[in-house]
């Protein structure tokens, strides 16, 4: 399932006395944004490593087409560290043209110490979110685990003799990832049970490290104080520097850590019941954006083209004119007026996904469980669905609409290694 979770940097002034916004921007998390670009120019990984990391791929794909679908501009960290030597998020960031994207700050913040001393509340929000990280992994595995590889995968570990040849304390150790953040008191926030399955991760996928165990907890800590702080930090950029309409579509991780704070929250809490309106608003958009990109595509170099030529096109700009609107009166605190927009938009996204299906009758996925264990998956017209009448035999997996299905078979078409 994919989450479409929005968050609003809180200074960003959202609403300047009319109904509906000027502009507005959505923010992209940089470890969302380049993904894509190795994607789409076969940039920074090799075809094995996006492989492995398919899931990921995938859903940095559906994040960017869907911001890029429903904004006015996006918004992108300023710097991204490279990836293979390469630059391939700023390179997709050229392709998309200097107008339609807006750079914010910096990817890393060096001045730790100044920082905490300038907003007190930054090291609070940091060590919230850091204690939530074992539920987290619990919700998003797929997606932790791709993020550790590929942490890996860039060498950011690095192989220093100090890895390999002792244990050193965490204070002490080199790593080759430069914008990591190693925060010894604030890492002890995180929670053992997170870093120990990480560990395992780690060294089941790469079993020639020779890396001690107590150098790779380190080395995810301050790969997860990094990750939580990099989005608190570009928040702050955000409140610094823009003042109109600025959402943030977090990356999969964090987006994980926001729905166990929302399921934590108090029901009666105000940022708890503005935080579920602003995720109805995104959730009634275009679950499967991806159809309209692909359908008909043969190479992934045209794959911008056609996702800017889809903005001007068929229903998205009504879209984006209605989602704009209801989050400015989400804004003013008139949620049945942003409900009732969020009817509207759902009946555009209907019509949208209608234009861009291809004639099918199979709408569920079918787990059949045969003799000795075995099972298979299959996909069954509905006719046929209901006439069975032996449904013990079988058991409903996850429902699949055709939607799901034929979305991925187009990416399958167009990227051979998220088969």
């Amino acid at each position: 399932m994919l989450w479409h979770f929005v968050s609003v940097p809180r200074t960003t002034s959202f609403y300047s006395g009319r109904r509906s916004l000027k502009e507005l921007i959505i923010g992209l998390d940089g470890v969302t944004f380049q993904p894509v670009g190795e994607l789409l120019l076969e940039s920074g990984t090799t075809f094995e490593q996006r492989r492995e990391c398919k899931a990921t791929y995938r859903e940095c794909l559906r994040y960017v087409s869907l911001a890029v679908l429903l904004s006015d501009r996006i918004g992108i960290p300023k710097e991204m560290p490279l990836v293979g030597g390469d630059q391939p998020g700023q390179s997709l960031a050229n392709l998309l043209g200097q107008s339609f994207v807006l750079p914010v700050g910096g990817y890393c913040p060096h001045n730790w110490d100044e920082l905490l001393m300038k907003v007190p509340a930054f090291e609070e929000r940091v060590a919230n979110w850091l204690k939530l990280l074992d539920d987290a992994l619990s919700i998003g595995r797929r997606f932790w685990e791709d993020l550790v590889i590929r942490e890996v995968r860039a060498d950011y570990l690095g192989k220093h003799e100090l890895h390999t040849s002792r244990q050193v304390e965490p204070s002490g150790l080199k790593l080759k990832a430069p914008h990591y953040v190693g925060h010894l008191s604030i890492q002890k926030a995180i929670p053992n049970s997170f870093v120990i399955q990480l560990r395992k991760r780690i060294k089941a996928k790469f079993g020639r490290l020779n890396v001690p165990d107590g150098n790779i907890d380190e080395f995810i800590s301050r790969m997860a104080v990094t990750h939580v702080v990099n989005y608190w930090r570009m928040n702050l950029d955000i409140e610094a520097a823009y003042e109109g309409g600025f959402l943030r579509l977090p990356h999969m991780t964090r987006s994980a850590i926001q729905f166990v704070e929302l399921r934590r929250s108090e029901p009666s809490d105000q940022k708890n019941v503005q935080d579920q309106k602003r995720d109805q608003v995104i959730r009634a958009v275009l679950p499967y954006p991806l159809r309209h990109l692909l359908r008909g595509l043969k190479r992934r170099e045209d794959l911008i083209q056609r996702l800017m030529e889809l903005r001007d096109l068929g229903p998205f700009p009504k879209l984006r004119d209605k989602v704009k609107k209801a989050f400015g009166e989400l804004q003013q605190g008139k949620h049945n007026s942003a409900t009732k927009l969020c009817k509207e938009i759902e009946t555009l996204s209907n019509s949208a996904e209608d234009s861009a299906a291809e004639p099918a009758s199979v709408i569920f996925g079918i787990r059949w469980e045969g003799g000795g264990g075995l099972t298979a998956d299959v996909q069954v017209p509905i006719d046929l669905l209901k006439k069975w009448t032996s449904p013990h035999r079988y058991c409903l997996r996850e429902l699949t609409s055709v939607s799901e299905g034929s979305e991925q078979r187009d990416l399958n078409r167009v990227f051979e290694e998220l088969v």
